[in-house]
């Protein structure tokens, strides 16, 4: 077995999970929580090689977008079916309908979306199956830059070439 110089470990282990080996546990564990929550420092990602921070910001106007779509369209669907629930009160169609929205409320979201995506995009290919648009889609971004943060929208415009006054995406 080769020889490992244990100081070259250590620095590694620093860089790599931003915590000092040499503290104790629930002192290292202090000190991580407090640079995520004071300085939002997550660290680095070993996969991308650039900050936590900067990679969810990037990703955090479509979540926005998509946790909104889904907010307005289950809430309009609710108070559809119980008021169509409602105006049937007592038949056959409110007991199913009541049994129907038990069994619904109780599958998780995420396992709901899984199943969506199986059945609406992979087999029925009424949704992209990745990305956010096609990619002949030529988008220009109208907004304004935070760092990493972007909050504006992508607007589809096929004239615009780069160098515009508008930033591509």
């Amino acid at each position: 077995m080769a020889e490992c110089d244990m100081g070259q470990i250590r620095r590694s282990v620093e860089q790599q999970v931003n915590i000092d080996p040499n503290k104790p546990v629930p002192v290292a564990y202090i000190d991580y929580l407090e640079k995520i929550l004071l300085h939002q420092d997550f660290g680095d990602s070993t996969q991308y090689q650039e900050g936590v921070f900067s990679i969810l910001f990037k990703a955090m106007p479509w979540s926005i977008f998509i946790s909104l779509y889904g907010l307005a369209l289950g809430w309009t669907f609710n108070v559809f079916w119980g008021a169509m629930l409602a105006y049937k009160e007592g038949k056959l169609f409110d007991k199913a309908g009541t049994i129907f929205a038990m069994i619904g409320n109780s599958i998780p979201y995420y396992v709901a979306a899984i199943i969506a995506l199986s059945v609406l995009a992979y087999q029925h290919g009424f949704f992209p199956q990745g990305g956010r648009y096609h990619e002949s889609l030529k988008l220009f971004y109208l907004g304004w830059d935070f760092g990493p943060l972007r909050i504006g929208w992508l607007i589809n415009e096929p004239d615009v070439t780069q160098g515009s006054t508008f930033r591509s995406w």
